[in-house]
């Protein structure tokens, strides 16, 4: 009865801090009265609701929230969190960045979800309930990016980046821990988010009005329906991000275009990989509607001013398996561009423990969290793990590491070749060449390099990068990842 007191009210703290849906507790059900399901319980899709008595957890997206309520992480962390670090200049970086499609990978609890959550609060126009924009007195992203003394944020500084603040329509969709045992489980996932994406744009809902023309059609008028509602078909999938931008284009007076997000674009690819990819049928299936999905909703979108897609694996998507043509990459092998706003630097980690008072050696942290490589860019921190060592008043441990919640990455760890290369690596750095130094990743081959998905993980890191030659040298960069190793292994 004590465990599911504890999970009760952990569910309803996550649906209340999340999306502000507020449960009325009653009776505690019995065990029998509960349907057990993944750990993303409000943030994607699935919130507690009581029915005759009984809790549930309502697996749709439909109305899940109140209209304009929506998920702000970024307002959320910046006012809550006693830990903050400016990587504001990544949005100015995204401005200047002349690709109009561009793919940032890095390991996961990296900061991906809070850039992209930024972006969205910089660009965005802010609305009110008919979707007019709102007169300046009443906006509320100023006062997170450019309040008075302390709380401004570097970006304001660029006068060049602040001309588009708040002057674009913001598509941003969360495909992060979609998983399923079957291609139409991954798609209700998909359709979930894609409506929950949708619906922060409520206000489009006025064009389901008779007296309104943007949508001339009926059928138009019941595609933007089934959107909003989550009841889609999946012809009516593919083409939505496409049909939405439009109708964002069109609303907002043909004068701005659409900035797309999409955090953890590999996700739903990789965990069914995962859980079917023996399932060749079912396999492909997902895969001609990955490639249908963004093919009409990235390439042949006129609508879109900028796509950023941020996600963990170098996919075999470039070409027509996948649908995703021109998309410039940014790796951890590659990157010098974006390497700074993803993790802490020296400089950064220093900062940090001066102000929180922290009285750990700096040397000390260095050797627990540092040593991560990206492109030819200086060593950075695990910014998680530094995080939550600041918040445990400077004990050294683990942390983010083994908290990784990725059935492609725990099916990985299980392999005796995963296991051979990390005794090797334990106690010297690993030459890898040829395919085992291909950073992509093509799960129909049924062949992945197990020391490319570590290092895509943050488990491994590399010290030496020879692309031409098809060479890379690599290690374990820290003793947070040691520790996690030796339980690996023992």
């Amino acid at each position: 009865m004590l465990y599911l007191s504890l999970c009760l009210l952990l569910c309803s703290y996550f649906v209340e801090e999340t999306i502000g849906y507020i449960t009325d507790l009653g009776t505690l059900p019995t065990f029998s009265d509960w349907a057990i399901i993944p750990y993303t319980i409000a943030t994607y899709g699935r919130v507690l609701y009581k029915e005759d008595g009984k809790y549930f957890f309502k697996n749709t997206s439909r109305n899940l929230v109140p209209e304009g309520e929506q998920v702000e992480y970024f307002k959320h962390f910046l006012k809550s969190s006693e830990i903050y670090v400016d990587k504001s200049p990544f949005i100015t970086e995204v401005l200047n960045d002349p690709n109009r499609a561009i793919r940032i990978l890095r390991p996961r609890m990296w900061g991906k979800t809070l850039n992209l959550n930024m972006l969205e609060k910089f660009l965005e126009i802010e609305v009110d309930e008919k979707g007019n924009p709102v007169d300046e007195k009443f906006k509320r992203n100023p006062e997170l990016f450019c309040g008075a003394g302390s709380k401004q944020l570097k970006v304001c500084n660029d006068k060049e980046s602040m001309n588009v603040f708040g002057k674009h329509p913001v598509l941003s969709i969360s495909l992060k821990g979609i998983r399923g045992n079957s291609y139409k489980e991954i798609e209700l996932g998909i359709r979930e988010r894609l409506t929950t994406a949708f619906q922060k744009h409520y206000y489009l809902k006025r064009y389901l009005n008779d007296n309104e023309t943007l949508l001339p059609f009926v059928a138009m008028k019941d595609r933007l329906l089934s959107l909003m509602e989550g009841d889609p078909h999946t012809i009516d999938m593919l083409c939505s991000i496409q049909f939405v931008s439009e109708l964002l284009y069109n609303h907002h007076g043909n004068s701005t275009r659409v900035y797309l997000l999409i955090d953890d674009f590999d996700s739903p690819i990789i965990n069914a990989f995962a859980a079917f990819g023996h399932n060749k049928t079912e396999y492909d299936e997902l895969m001609e509607f990955v490639q249908g999905f963004y093919s009409m909703g990235v390439n042949d979108n006129e609508y879109l001013e900028k796509v950023v897609m941020t996600g963990t694996y170098h996919l075999y998507l470039d070409d027509d398996f996948a649908g995703l043509t021109n998309v410039t990459e940014y790796n951890i092998l590659q990157d010098d561009k974006y390497g700074k706003y993803f993790g802490f630097s020296q400089q950064d980690v220093e900062g940090l423990l001066a102000e929180k008072s922290i009285s750990t050696p700096i040397s000390q942290v260095q050797q627990w969290y540092n040593g991560y490589k990206v492109g030819g860019s200086e060593s950075v921190y695990n910014p998680g793990s530094v995080m939550q060592f600041i918040q445990n008043g400077g004990k050294l441990d683990q942390y983010t590491v083994q908290k990784v919640n990725d059935p492609f990455l725990t099916k990985i760890l299980a392999s005796d070749e995963a296991k051979s290369v990390l005794r090797k690596v334990s106690t010297e750095e690993l030459l890898v060449e040829g395919d085992e130094a291909d950073i992509e990743i093509d799960p129909p081959q049924n062949y992945v390099s197990k020391s490319i998905v570590l290092m895509c993980n943050g488990i491994l890191t590399p010290t030496m990068i020879d692309l031409e030659k098809e060479v890379l040298k690599l290690k374990l960069p820290n003793e947070e990842v040691k520790e996690f190793v030796k339980k690996v292994l023992a």
